[in-house]
């Protein structure tokens, strides 16, 4: 009867400290004074709501951290986080989230191996209808709803599909949809990975220190944070503006440039934000490669020194980039020749972003200069190097895909088919002008050929 008491007893407080563990999620994120900080920052309560889930990310990183080691826990942990963050972010619109996922785990339960192109394409759909959605009640009304999440959410769904097998545990499959870090913003990692980091063996060879990574991406953050506040004095809108059209034409476009710049920012602090709590958490480490920046949004360094718009691409949204390879290029190759399978990858991204129509004129403008890349470097690279020497063609290649991208995603961030034409008008079009004539020159005259000296 002792030994029943005393193991009934450790059982009850064992429960106790998992209630109190979960306690937090229930009641402490409700008391946060939405509508006060709203008025002091100047922002909307849905962007409160918003930020308020990034900062959140970081106190449940510390519990993943040097807390919760059990699976079972740290799975349940996970599920009840993500949920009281959906609800408190979106209310009841948290429900195409759950919906989509229950779904999309039947349709694993039912096809197993063969579920991954299905489970896709429903996703796909069901994100697609959401757009629609959204363009059709608040066009050019800039708002946070349910299609963010659903977007990382999806490539998760996606992921999880092709690996899904007849034995798929619901707790770990809802657990690594539902993981509050990186929800509202990324990166997202692969299943095993995250089966790894929740049964804690990608620490077993030692994980290294993690500080020095952490800081580098908090730094990163608090700088995408900054620019973020100045786009309020240099807006990308203004480019619609009489004013701007004023301008010197060298003006206009140092202006566009820079103003582009700054609206990459908030995806520089919301992204690298991401990425902090990732390393915090534990799960941002690789055990293979040894590093703490294995699982990343971007490559900052590398997407604004690449040489070239199919580089620049690889480093830019990575957790998307990898998503779009693995799981629809490669899948899609095997059926098809790889010109239509990039092609239909193509469509699969442009979806998956929504359907404005400057998101269609930055794809075909980005495409087109990709494209232009390619004939450029067969008809002139050795040309340049044998005059100007390798480095100073890499220098000139790389300002030139700045400008080029700068230039293309005036069109991503206005949105509007009108608004775009209107801001390139104002530009002249140079952007497309040069590249098509020195297209033009390329197929009208025969390949030159440089000795090696």
């Amino acid at each position: 009867n002792l030994k029943k008491k005393k193991n009934k007893f450790f059982k009850k407080r064992k429960i106790e400290k998992m209630a109190y563990l979960f306690l937090p999620a229930i009641t402490l994120i409700n008391f946060i004074p939405i509508e006060t900080i709203a008025d002091s920052l100047k922002i909307t309560s849905p962007e409160v709501k918003y930020l308020s889930c990034i900062v959140v990310a970081f106190f449940i990183s510390l519990f993943y951290r040097y807390i919760l080691r059990g699976e079972f826990q740290r799975h349940l942990f996970a599920i009840v986080w993500g949920l009281q963050l959906l609800w408190f972010c979106f209310g009841p619109q948290m429900l195409h989230i759950i919906l989509s996922s229950t779904i999309s785990l039947i349709l694993m339960f039912i096809f197993g191996e063969q579920s991954g192109t299905i489970t896709l394409f429903f996703n796909l759909a069901y994100l697609a209808i959401g757009h629609l959605e959204r363009l059709y009640n608040s066009y050019m009304i800039y708002s946070l709803d349910w299609t963010l999440p659903q977007m990382l959410i999806c490539i998760k769904l996606s992921y999880f599909a092709i690996h899904a097998n007849k034995k798929i545990s619901i707790i770990a499959f809802f657990s690594y949809i539902l993981y509050p870090i990186g929800l509202f913003t990324g990166p997202i990692c692969e299943p095993a990975h995250y089966m790894d980091f929740i049964s804690n063996t990608n620490f077993l060879s030692g994980s290294g220190p993690f500080f020095g990574s952490f800081c580098r991406k908090m730094g990163l953050s608090i700088f995408g944070l900054i620019g973020m506040k100045l786009t309020d004095f240099y807006p990308e809108s203004y480019v619609l503006t009489p004013e701007f059209n004023q301008m010197a034409f060298l003006a206009r476009i140092g202006y566009t440039i820079f103003a582009v710049e700054l609206g990459f920012c908030k995806y520089y602090f919301a992204w690298c934000a991401g990425e902090a709590a990732y390393i915090l958490s534990g799960a941002g480490y690789e055990p293979k490669t040894k590093s703490w920046n294995s699982i990343i949004m971007v490559d900052l360094w590398n997407f604004k020194t690449s040489t070239n718009a199919k580089k620049c691409a690889e480093y830019w949204n990575m957790s998307a980039a990898k998503w779009l390879k693995t799981c629809v290029y490669f899948k899609l190759n095997t059926s098809m020749s790889p010109s239509n399978a990039r092609l239909l990858t193509f469509i699969v991204s442009a979806i998956w972003h929504g359907f404005y129509p400057g998101y269609y004129l930055f794809f075909i403008t980005t495409g087109y200069f990709s494209v232009f890349s390619t004939i450029f470097r067969s008809n002139f690279r050795e040309t340049f190097i044998s005059y100007i020497g390798q480095s100073n063609y890499d220098i000139f290649t790389t300002l030139a895909t700045f400008i080029a991208l700068d230039y293309a995603t005036i069109s991503f961030r206005l949105l509007d088919f009108n608004y775009s034409i209107r801001a390139w008008t104002s530009l002249f079009f140079f952007g497309h002008i040069i590249t098509f004539i020195i297209h033009l020159f390329c197929v009208i005259k025969p390949k030159s050929r440089v000795k090696k000296h």
